[in-house]
């Protein structure tokens, strides 16, 4: 039966009940599905859920949003509608900029634009036509009467401007649609064929005034339900007596004013909170003031402080004092220091409530902010998989912005900020670690981390090629590109030699699995640069969706089953090449502006939801304050973020004439925040970031829970202590587990560990080892492997007996060339040189090999790099030449031979003659000694001879050299230091390069005798190991494999000297220094 009813009460359950009945009722055609508005997915899904456990099965509602419901209301009564009304923020946005300049070439006299269109750039003018669009938008939804009047007449640029690009629109406008609506319904009467029989509309909290005159009219044809979720009762009570009289007629702002003088709101929270309830209410009495209504009130509430607090904002009661009696946990008041806090300990808490209650069910707990993706990576952190704070909780995250988009959609809009980029190292290498890419093209997380390094040792900075820089304005050449430095891994594979092959020096050799994960890569650049390649500055539309189906094609794969990322997209691509058809829109657009209009058109919030659906809910206030819930959790109630603050444009006509209805942000978070309140069942949770990190001051909290906390103080004599709790900086401070107060606690298993730790640092694993471990060694090793283990006998044990490895320190991706190297550069260059030189290559050689690995570009500025390290180097080769005047060039001897059971085998050089010369711009290192020296020893007792060898550093303008001679009976040490390697890869032995050095020299070379000796050897020693007052001096405990293996070493240590001294003192024996 035709008819409007009107169902109000201040608990949603009693709506649901309603909503039941009404649901239940039998209709004419029972497969026609019910048309149920709803304003988000959270109350859909709730209302499914409940339907379903009520009535046994249920599948005949169909829940849609207040925009989609006046659609299909609208194709339904004027069919023709879906074929010529093609209207969309997106169409409006292009005919708004299709018609700016216009405006300026009909030279109208006083048409002033708050944007200069002479002076502005193409992007700019599309961004304040985007702008000027969701303004008129919210006209016609909040001023149709406005826009009617500017189609007469245009007064001013904004009617000017509407009704041209109304024009580009062919007049399909919401206006249109709204008046064409309207005049259909008036000359309809009785049952319309088509029109649903029954249309609900459940939870929307503020329905603009011209949803509320279709509600309306709709009433007079078919049987329509608004439920109004309404917090106090008293407002009702004032709205509900003059409906036997003309209420209906009477203007919304006089029935507000009305309200608010009858209601005499005495307490400033709840006064504050109800504006937008009042104003609805009266919109509601003028709209649906015929209708019949229905009301239920609670008179019966919790007896405990939060059903306490929800009687008096329901009764908007003056009531003040009360009993301390009252003061329970019911209401919680958290203050943290940051928001990583904030949901540690509300982790806790939820685990304690699961602990107490075990009828709780985690879909019964929400857990509501502001803005929830400020918090969503500690969310998935911290009760996601992988959590190590007692388990994983199941939840489910809604509305989370920008973090909770799928996979395939986050891994598009990063590379359509590529396309308009310096195709940077950084880009690629982050795109390519993206779930989609990795699924297209089968990388593993191991085969990610070979490529980062392969990119980094060719020296990839930028640009696709040469003409790829040209065309985005620099100097065309191909220097730390990825073309060059594709060719340098390709000659890698290809040649087996170190030199430069048509003047590119070939990248680390690959073979095996890697040629095949070679091949893969390639594939992957060679798919990213024809993408950036086929993006021009300025494209069509259908050019762009064209270019954004084929990133799908080649480039993505969707994670997920469903595929419901890939299926937005292609939605979000058929919107746009629609909205350019109904704008009659063809002209290019800037790059920026077209990826800025496709990602706004692909973000869709109704619908962005990730995680459990029995899971904890957690969500945006704007989505999830309708749902009543036995725990409702609200976050993130911080100054200055919460309620938000107005901010209108400066010519935003709404804004300066307010009416009844009109949007109002401020009020909105006030009204949801007491719906909140209102709709927590057993438990409010409120927590805010109210510590200051830096000194622990105390910060203030928003303004709203200031008030809702002098509201409680004040309406119930309840101390501020006994509802707030301040917590610690740390969770593992040991106020949560000493169990002093109950108040404090934690579940977290690494927190307790940290806890219970001594001040005292770990032993280090050496301790574990006391006893040899039965590990067998094989008898046979590289030269370089055993100069590898000598160098730092910690990390080979570990890397090459277990298998572990520990985390390297961040590389810098370096997306620039090197104008002028940094340090570690220019030791590599200078290194390069030396390398080159004394290998017989003239420098021009040297210098096409350093271009062809790309650590200096082949330029001017290039060329004075080379000659300026160069000038570095001279001195060390001149030492070189005059030490070695018959040597022509440098020398590798391969050496394969056994002694006293060990088998060595590689290569050794570089040599000039018969002896190892190794040459450092810089100081000798104890490291550089130990790899001179084993080579000597290796070189020696493989291939007999003398030997020897040349160690030449520079330090300043200052060359050392250093002469390693044969000792007595190189056998023996040799055989001494395999002794020493095999112990050292069964358990970690305390022998450290610089330190131990310092400590044979300063033991064995210096002018003190005896104890006193000793005690130098020692202190000088330790120095090394922590690091001394030495400018840039670094300490060798920091090396992360020591650290792990000794973090607690010190002298005197018995091992430690004893190993110093059967390594260092036959070298030491065998050396001669040289200074000058």
């Amino acid at each position: 039966m035709a008819a409007g009813y009107l169902h109000c009460s201040d608990k949603v359950e009693t709506l649901l009940e309603w909503f039941v009945q009404v649901i239940d009722k039998p209709v004419t055609n029972p497969l026609k599905p019910i048309l149920t508005v709803v304003p988000n997915w959270t109350l859909s899904s709730w209302l499914r859920y409940q339907l379903v456990a009520r009535l046994g099965v249920h599948g005949n509602c169909r829940f849609v949003s207040p925009e989609r419901f006046v659609w299909e209301i609208a194709i339904t009564l004027v069919p023709e509608l879906a074929m010529d009304y093609r209207y969309s923020k997106g169409a409006l946005a292009l005919a708004i900029f299709k018609s700016l300049p216009t405006i300026l070439n009909d030279n109208r006299k006083g048409v002033v634009l708050p944007l200069d269109l002479q002076a502005a750039s193409p992007q700019l003018i599309h961004q304040f036509a985007r702008v000027v669009a969701d303004l008129f938008d919210q006209y016609c939804i909040y001023r149709p009467e406005m826009i009617r009047g500017w189609q007469a007449e245009s007064s001013n640029w904004q009617a000017e401007l509407w009704n041209k690009a109304a024009s580009n629109l062919l007049g399909r406008t919401p206006v249109y649609l709204w008046d064409t609506l309207k005049t259909k319904l008036e000359s309809m009467s009785g049952e319309v064929e088509g029109l649903p029989e029954r249309v609900i509309c459940f939870g929307v909290y503020m329905l603009p005034p011209i949803y509320l005159e279709l509600l309306n009219a709709l009433a007079a044809l078919t049987e329509v339900h608004l439920f109004v979720f309404m917090p106090a009762k008293k407002i009702w009570e004032v709205v509900t007596k003059p409906f036997e009289g003309n209420y209906f007629t009477t203007p919304p702002e006089k029935i507000a004013s009305r309200i608010k003088d009858q209601i005499n709101v005495q307490h400033g929270f709840v006064g504050s909170c109800v504006e937008l309830g009042v104003e609805h209410a009266a919109l509601i009495a003028y709209r649906c003031g015929r209708w019949v209504h229905k009301e239920r009130f609670s008179e019966q509430w919790p007896h405990s402080l939060l059903g306490e607090v929800q009687r008096k904002i329901s009764e908007m009661s003056t009531f003040s004092g009360g009993s301390h009696s009252l003061v329970d946990d019911s209401i919680q008041i958290h203050v943290c220091h940051n928001r990583f806090r904030e949901i540690e300990v509300l982790r806790d808490h939820i685990l304690k409530w699961l602990q107490e209650d075990p009828d709780l069910r985690l879909d019964e707990i929400g857990v509501f902010a502001p803005d929830i993706s400020k918090y969503q990576p500690y969310i998935e952190a911290l009760f996601g998989e992988g959590s190590d704070q007692g388990g994983t909780i199941p939840f489910q995250i809604i509305g989370g912005g920008e973090g909770n988009r799928s996979p395939v959609i986050h891994a598009l809009e990063w590379v359509l900020k590529m396309l308009d980029g310096r195709a940077t190292a950084g880009e690629f290498i982050g795109f390519l670690g993206m779930e989609p890419v990795r699924l297209k093209f089968d990388f593993s997380w191991d085969d990610v981390s070979t490529i980062v390094q392969w990119i980094i040792r060719t020296n990839i900075r930028w640009g696709l090629d040469e003409i790829h820089k040209a065309q985005i304005g620099f100097p065309g050449h191909d220097y730390n590109t990825w073309r060059s430095g594709l060719d340098r891994l390709l000659l890698g594979y290809s040649v087996a030699f170190n030199g430069a092959f048509a003047k590119i020096v070939p990248g680390d050799p690959i073979e095996g699995d890697r040629v095949e994960l070679l091949d893969k890569f390639l594939a992957f650049v060679n798919a990213v640069a024809e993408i950036i390649k086929r993006a021009k500055p300025e494209m069509t539309v259908p050019e762009w969706c064209e270019l954004v189906q084929m990133v799908l094609d080649r480039l993505l794969v969707d994670p997920d089953p469903a595929g419901l990322g890939i299926r937005r997209i292609r939605a979000a691509i058929r919107q746009m090449a629609e909205d350019a058809e109904a704008a009659q829109f063809e002209d290019p657009l800037p790059l920026v502006n077209l990826r800025e209009t496709f990602l706004l058109t692909l973000s869709d919030p109704y619908e962005t939801r990730v995680g459990h659906p029995a899971g904890v809910l957690f969500g945006s206030f704007k989505w999830t304050h309708t749902v009543p819930m036995k725990i409702i959790c609200l976050i993130g109630l911080n100054d200055k973020e919460f309620p938000r603050i107005e901010e209108h444009l400066t010519f935003d006509l709404m804004s300066k004439h307010r009416q009844v209805g009109d949007r109002s942000v401020a009020a909105e978070d006030r009204y949801v925040f007491l719906g909140a309140i209102l709709n927590a069942r057993q438990r409010l949770y409120l927590s805010y970031v109210g510590k200051s990190i830096r000194d622990n001051s105390d910060v203030p909290p928003s303004p709203l829970l200031q008030q809702f906390m002098d509201f409680i103080c004040e309406s119930f004599n309840v101390p501020l202590d006994a509802l707030v709790r301040r917590h610690r900086l740390h969770g593992f401070c040991h106020v949560y587990f000493d169990g002093r107060d109950d108040r404090y606690f934690s579940f977290s298993r690494s927190n307790y560990s940290a806890a219970s730790a001594q001040p005292d640092r770990s032993a280090g694993l050496a301790k574990t080892w006391s006893r040899q471990r039965q590990i067998r060694v094989p008898k046979s090793v590289s030269v370089d492997n055993l100069v590898k283990f000598f160098q730092n006998p910690a990390k080979v044990f570990l890397q090459d007996t277990f298998g572990i490895s520990l985390p390297p320190e961040p590389v810098e991706i370096l997306e620039s060339e090197c104008f002028w190297p940094e340090p570690l550069v220019g030791y590599e260059i200078r290194k390069a040189i030396f390398d080159g030189i004394i290998e017989g290559q003239d420098m021009d050689t040297v210098a096409e090999r350093l271009y062809g690995s790309g650590l200096v570009p082949k330029t001017n500025a290039g060329k004075v790099v080379i000659e300026s390290e160069r000038t570095k180097v001279e001195p060390i080769v001149e030492r070189v030449k005059s030490k070695f005047p018959d040597s022509v060039r440098a020398s590798k001897e391969f050496i394969d031979f056994e002694i006293n059971g060990w088998r060595i085998t590689g290569e050794v050089g570089p040599l000039l003659g018969d002896r190892i010369v190794l040459g450092r711009v810089g100081r000798i290192r104890a490291k550089d000694l130990l790899e001179a020296w084993i080579k000597h020893l290796v070189l020696v007792c493989g291939k007999g001879g003398i030997g020897g060898a040349t160690l030449l550093g520079l330090e300043g303008n200052k060359i050392s050299t250093i002469t390693l001679n044969l000792p007595e009976s190189p056998q023996a040490v040799l055989h001494e230091l395999l002794e020493i390697y095999a112990v050292g890869m069964t358990r970690p032995i305390p022998f450290f390069p610089e330190t131990s050095f310092t400590y044979t020299e300063h033991l064995i070379k210096g002018s003190e005798d005896g104890l006193q000796a000793l005690e130098k050897a020692r202190k000088k020693a330790m120095d090394v190991w922590l690091g001394g007052e030495e400018e840039r001096q670094i300490a060798e405990s920091d090396d992360p494999y020591f650290d792990l293996c000794f973090a607690d070493f010190a002298l005197p240590n018995e091992d430690f000297e004893s190993l110093a001294i059967r390594i260092y003192k036959p070298l030491l024996e065998s050396w001669q220094k040289l200074d000058g």
